[in-house]
């Protein structure tokens, strides 16, 4: 008896002793959500002036140009990032669902990407958000499952596929596919924004030099009652430069009211590539806002649980220690003769 209230009592003090750590790694989970939602809301609220100094700019060319910018290559804004909104907010694209996987898409994208001159084959990239530290749950399984259900789906046509997160990396021991590592791009749920700002860069540049016709992300998003994050799969790029191709093309001879100097659609161009820059912000803001709710709810429920085994284990010591309170006093009653 006394060996089992000694064990009892050890595994109440080891309770005790992790309540208060769950309690703070939920606070510090929760805290990371709040601080990535107002990180969101600043970032809206940059591309919102942003795309307000660029929407500015195309009312003045259009009346420099006397209306002629009726002409979509004449115009420096592309439409898709001016006060554009849907439920999962400004920058998403419109979305069809294919099968099990969400796709986004926004305009002429949705037939495919066009096939531009100097295009390769058919090449498509797949990035994956999967989570940078432990303690989430079964956060990476949903992304894998539609990362193979992506593989499963590609007609013929290479896939390259590209993953970002430390623990998804850690648990991609033995993949059925091949896959290039990403690394870290956070740390305690701070972004790291110059490693990342590389990443999109030269994302972009090989989408431009003609190395991919579709860069494609698998990562959580807003759900559409804007409650909660889910898997989604969205079309990155050509969507967020679907106007810049336009730009691209050769010069009509269209006057155009000059940015400061240079060539105004090598201007938008750049401009574009930031916004672009900027929406892929949004969707890496929105995955460490999903990793740490999932780490929280978590969290939570280990903190009830860890609670309830206490107060389970309280009654249990208790009940033991009468036991042993009750044998003792039965064992000197039988040394004094007072019961046989």
């Amino acid at each position: 008896m006394a060996n089992g209230s000694s064990q009892t009592e050890d595994r109440l003090a080891n309770l005790r002793n992790l309540e208060p750590l769950l309690s703070s790694m939920r606070i510090l989970a929760l805290r990371t959500v709040q601080i990535t939602l107002n990180r969101l809301k600043n970032l809206e609220s940059y591309r919102a002036n942003f795309s307000q100094y660029l929407e500015q700019n195309e009312s003045s060319e259009s009346e420099f140009d006397g209306g002629r910018s009726e002409d979509p290559r004449t115009k420096i804004v592309p439409s898709f990032f001016m006060n554009t909104h849907s439920s999962n907010g400004p920058l998403a694209p419109t979305e069809k669902r294919t099968g099990k996987l969400r796709l986004g898409f926004s305009g002429p994208s949705e037939s495919g990407a066009p096939k531009l001159p100097g295009r390769r084959d058919p090449r498509s990239l797949v990035i994956v958000f999967g989570s940078e530290a432990g303690l989430c749950g079964g956060y990476d399984r949903p992304l894998l499952k539609m990362l193979e259900g992506r593989i499963e789906i590609e007609d013929g046509g290479p896939l390259d596929v590209e993953i970002a997160g430390a623990k998804m990396l850690s648990r991609l021991k033995k993949p059925s596919f091949h896959f290039r590592s990403l690394g870290s791009l956070s740390r305690n749920g701070n972004p790291n924004y110059v490693a990342l700002n590389a990443r999109v860069w030269d994302i972009i540049q090989r989408f431009e030099s003609g190395e991919f016709t579709t860069v494609e992300l698998i990562s959580y998003r807003k759900t559409d009652r804007g409650v909660g994050y889910e898997p989604s799969l969205t079309v990155f790029l050509p969507d967020a430069l679907e106007f810049g191709m336009l730009l691209n093309m050769v010069d009509d001879g269209v006057s155009h009211l000059p940015i400061i100097e240079g060539n105004p659609m090598n201007v938008a161009s750049e401009l574009q590539r930031n916004l672009a820059v900027i929406r892929m912000y949004t969707f890496f803001l929105e995955s460490i806002a999903a990793e740490n709710q999932a780490r929280f709810r978590l969290l939570e429920e280990a903190r009830e649980n860890t609670t309830r085994l206490i107060d389970e284990l309280q009654l249990t010591a208790q009940l033991e220690r009468r036991q042993t309170m009750t044998q003792e006093i039965l064992d000197l009653a039988v040394s004094a003769g007072l019961v046989q």
